[in-house]
């Protein structure tokens, strides 16, 4: 608990720097406990998060916010198949500065600068169009809060509103990357696997220096033409997911995180047709670099490679509007390389159906499904939580996790990753 201070002192400093005026703050207290499935039935989860946000108006144009979040997990160190294994030192505990800017809004301008997200896209359970922030994977995005895994990077946005749409431009001067599974991990890629005579270590550096050629750019325009709420962007940045690079002695393999530079374009989309709200996503990035790993028996360093093919992402979702109170969605998506190189660490064709239902049964305790299925390997993701508000500021929740699939397909590879929780938020707010 000795990351919680920094929490603290984070929500102080915004709170001394204007004492005059009113300060809009909120705060959550979790605590999640998570059994695996599947045998061994131990101990998944033991995390408790603290996490607060406040935000005050300096003047009638300024304002500032500022966030934080901290955890510690104790699994790691009481479950015997993670103790010792690069996990435990890197997930046990960890800090992190959430939103923190200085925001300027005037008529139909905003200018916002430091630490914040950015959301481009309009599918659900997964980003796709959604390029700017990096994002945590450590747990494969379980649980569909896509706000909690983007991770906040400083940068600097403007927004022109207009009559009919936005006008946005982003610039970000120290690009991050998202954090990935420690080795040991149950979603773990499962690098140690490829060389099991040696010890493996992944070198993942988190960020770029500070520097003008480190830049990255993007703007987006959106409009409302003939009922349709249309979006056009591009995106220049360094590839927030990695792709790796091989140094290699006699005793220990080295895989270290590398992060070249893309372009995206992209067109979202939204239309109410009545009953239905019809969604969709489309993305081309050129020359997209892609791992392969063709065990070289004569020259070990040589197995694994970077390749380059276009990639094109294409999603279409409808979501059922006529309930009051449920609400019904049916997705699918598509990813395209032009190339298929043998032992891609990325199949060329990935194609995905998600399903997701949410609504009350009783009162005010209400269900939450995804179930998402891979066409290419017949896995399958199911994601179930019921949720009970117990009083104003308390909630409990319980639910389930669930891999399925052949042991080398999309899913099914983390079978031993399904679990089953228990969860508990206290809420605060002034």
């Amino acid at each position: 608990m000795r990351l919680l201070p920094n929490l603290i002192l984070i929500l102080a400093g915004i709170s001394s720097s204007a004492c005059w005026a009113r300060i809009d703050w909120e705060a959550k207290y979790r605590v999640r406990g998570a059994y695996h499935l599947l045998q061994p039935v131990d101990l998944a989860t033991h995390r408790h998060w603290a996490e607060g946000r406040a935000e005050t108006a300096l003047s009638e144009h300024w304002s500032i916010a500022a966030g934080a979040r901290a955890y510690i997990d104790t699994a790691f160190e009481s479950n015997g198949r993670y103790r010792g294994k690069p996990i435990a030192d890197k997930e046990s505990q960890e800090f992190a500065v959430r939103d923190l800017y200085l925001q300027y809004k005037r008529n139909k301008f905003q200018l916002r600068f430091g630490n914040q997200q950015l959301v481009w896209g309009e599918a659900f359970g997964f980003f796709f169009a959604d390029i700017i922030n990096p994002k945590d994977t450590r747990e494969f995005g379980l649980g569909g809060d896509l706000t909690a895994q983007r991770i906040t990077v400083p940068m600097a946005t403007a927004i022109f509103f207009m009559a009919k749409g936005t006008l946005q431009f982003v610039y970000i001067p120290k690009p991050f990357f998202s954090l990935t599974p420690a080795i040991g991990s149950d979603f773990s890629s499962g690098l140690d696997r490829l060389f099991p005579t040696l010890t493996t270590e992944v070198d993942s550096p988190r960020s770029l220096p500070l520097g003008f050629s480190n830049g990255e750019f993007g703007t987006r325009v959106s409009g409302v033409f003939g009922g349709w709420d249309v979006a056009v962007f591009f995106l220049t940045y360094f590839d927030r997911s990695p792709v790796y690079a091989l140094d290699l002695t006699p005793v220990k393999a080295t895989f270290r995180q590398t992060h070249p530079k893309l372009t995206t374009v992209g067109v979202t989309g939204t239309k109410d047709f009545d009953w239905w709200l019809l969604r969709f996503e489309t993305l081309y990035t050129r020359n997209r670099p892609i791992n392969t790993f063709n065990l070289n028996p004569l020259n070990l360093g040589q197995s694994l490679a970077i390749e380059r093919a276009d990639e094109w992402v294409g999603v279409v979702g409808f979501d059922y509007t006529k309930w009051r109170s449920w609400r019904a969605g049916l997705q699918f998506s598509h990813h395209l390389l032009t190339h298929d190189f043998p032992g891609a660490f990325i199949p060329a064709n990935r194609t995905q159906m998600s399903f997701s239902l949410y609504g009350p049964l009783y009162k005010e305790q209400a269900r939450e499904l995804i179930w998402s299925y891979f066409f290419q390997d017949a896995s399958q993701l199911l994601q179930f939580s019921y949720h009970i508000p117990l009083t104003d500021g308390l909630d409990f929740s319980t639910g389930v996790f669930v891999f399925a699939g052949g042991n080398n397909s999309q899913y099914g590879r983390f079978k031993n990753a399904s679990r089953a929780y228990v969860q508990l938020i206290a809420h605060f707010g002034g």
